[in-house]
């Protein structure tokens, strides 16, 4: 009696629920009294820091913070002044069914922050933190066909190319660096504003691991002991190892999202000349590969009744990453002309699906001189739409966006913006696998071969060679001897009975 043949087993993870969370924080602060009065307010941001994710009791929670700024125009100040501020955030969605096992993929920003002054010495700060949550759940796909009662039954056996999420892990690494000015003459008088960002370069498996290299990279603005507003860049390089699947990986994304961020002046002997850092990110690997999965698909007898019971699941092709890009281009009006631009920064929130198309929030900063010698500042907000194709959506899982640095040309009394967005999506289509689950053949029962030719010619019209040998009691081997070299399209197959 011949063994139950097993198709080969495949551990992997399958994306159960996706959602987009959003949280408003609303702050109103008093303006500490060494701080002069706000004359005007020029411009908002903020930073979120996610510190806990949880999957429990059904649901999915996000916890952290949003930390904000507020530059602003203090009266008979020409430097421009900091507030600082923070709030807790807490995210939270049903998730029917979820389990504590379950892993969850997140990708966190903040969509957008403003403030304005109600009065000289209160300020009311506004910002909306944005979340991208999947959640996976491991399962293992085990196509196995019992055959122990399939005798002498003809087995066709397919191997199909499919795709599926390998792995998803993530790991947690502190960044700390000391970075000095590119200007060693400057001094460090006022830090205003930082933003930091992640550039990965390169994921790559290594035998059971994966080894992750990147930049952090900084932007600061600060202004110097005599007043002046000044801006610095830094790259961080950073090398980082995680547990690798067992499959070769064909291609991954990479959400990194910070859970603590620091950026203060570094005071030296000579005054502070540097940007003392710490930054503790959470970078998350989802992994896809390739495999071939073999399995049972059809069955026939050529002496006895054969029942076949058949199973089906649904799986996807392999996956593939998109990058969609989309370039910004605006013009800003002034009230008065520019002169000098001292700061521009881009920053993408999450993305999502809405009509038929991929959006992305992108908000743009720039701290400018007038011709006067005073400090503006534009802050804007648009949503970056770009094409994705409808039929890859319900199985698709977005990446980092991402912006290039803005290239900002002051014309008069007009700021020309450009730069572009970028978005992967990792996406996949629809794959549906019918299988047989067990074969069974009536051995007590003999099929008659009375009355049947022993060969017969019949043209193919697009049937395989299995097809023509189940309908005319024959094997793929006996078509295949009787009729040498490559069948032709139309051309006469000679089909031997099998006795």
């Amino acid at each position: 009696m011949e063994e139950a043949r097993q198709a080969n087993a495949l551990k992997q993870y399958k994306l159960i629920y996706s959602t987009v969370l959003t949280r408003e924080v609303l702050v109103e602060t008093i303006i500490p009294d060494y701080m002069p009065d706000a004359e005007r307010i020029l411009s908002a941001d903020a930073k979120l820091c996610i510190r806990s994710k949880n999957i429990s009791a059904g649901s999915v929670a996000l916890e952290g913070s949003i930390t904000g700024w507020v530059l602003y125009a203090g009266e008979g100040e020409s430097e421009p002044q900091k507030l600082e501020l923070s709030a807790g955030v807490s995210m939270e969605s049903p998730c029917e069914g979820a389990e504590d096992t379950d892993k969850l993929y997140v990708s966190c920003r903040v969509n957008y922050a403003e403030a304005k002054a109600l009065n000289p010495r209160k300020i009311s700060f506004r910002a909306e933190a944005a979340a991208c949550v999947y959640v996976f759940r491991e399962e293992l796909l085990d196509l196995q066909c019992d055959m122990t009662q399939a005798g002498d039954a003809e087995i066709l056996e397919n191997s199909i190319e499919m795709g599926c999420i390998s792995g998803v892990e993530e790991r947690t690494f502190t960044i700390s660096e000391e970075l000095p000015l590119s200007d060693g003459n400057k001094i460090i008088a006022n830090l205003l504003h930082y933003d930091t960002g992640v550039e990965m370069e390169d994921l790559r498996k290594v035998g059971g691991k994966m080894i992750l290299q990147g930049n952090a990279q900084i932007h600061v603005l600060f202004a110097d002991e005599e007043g002046r507003i000044c801006s610095d860049r830094f790259r961080i390089p950073f090398s980082q190892i995680a547990d690798a699947p067992e499959e070769e990986i064909s291609t991954y994304l990479i959400s990194v999202y910070p859970m603590e961020c620091t950026v203060e002046p570094y005071a030296g002997l000579n005054g502070a000349k540097s940007f003392e850092t710490e930054l503790r990110l959470t970078a998350q690997f989802l992994t896809a590969a390739k495999v071939d999965l073999t399995y049972a698909a059809d069955a026939y007898s050529l002496h006895h009744p054969c029942l076949a019971e058949s199973g089906q699941t649904e799986q996807t092709t392999p996956y593939r990453i998109r990058s969609l890009k989309r370039q910004i281009m605006e013009n800003v009006n002034l009230t008065e002309p520019a002169g000098e631009i001292l700061y521009a920064r881009a920053a993408c929130s999450v993305p999502f699906f809405s009509g038929g198309r991929a959006r992305v929030p992108v908000s743009c900063m720039i701290v400018y001189k007038t011709q006067d010698g005073n400090i503006g500042t534009v802050s804007k907000r648009w949503q970056a739409e770009l094409s994705a194709d409808a039929d890859d959506m319900p199985l698709a899982c977005f990446g980092e966006a991402s912006c290039t640095e803005p290239t900002v040309t002051a014309a008069g009394n007009r700021l020309d913006i450009r730069f572009e967005v970028s978005l992967p999506i990792l996406s996949a289509e629809a794959l549906t696998v019918q299988y047989l689950v067990s074969v069974e053949t009536d051995t007590d029962t003999v099929l008659s071969g009375d009355g049947r030719p022993s060969l017969v010619a019949v043209r193919p019209q697009g049937r395989s060679l299995w097809d023509l040998a189940k309908e005319y009691s024959s094997t793929r081997e006996l078509i295949a001897a009787a009729n040498p070299g490559p069948p032709e399209e139309n051309q006469i197959l000679l089909i031997p009975r099998a006795r």
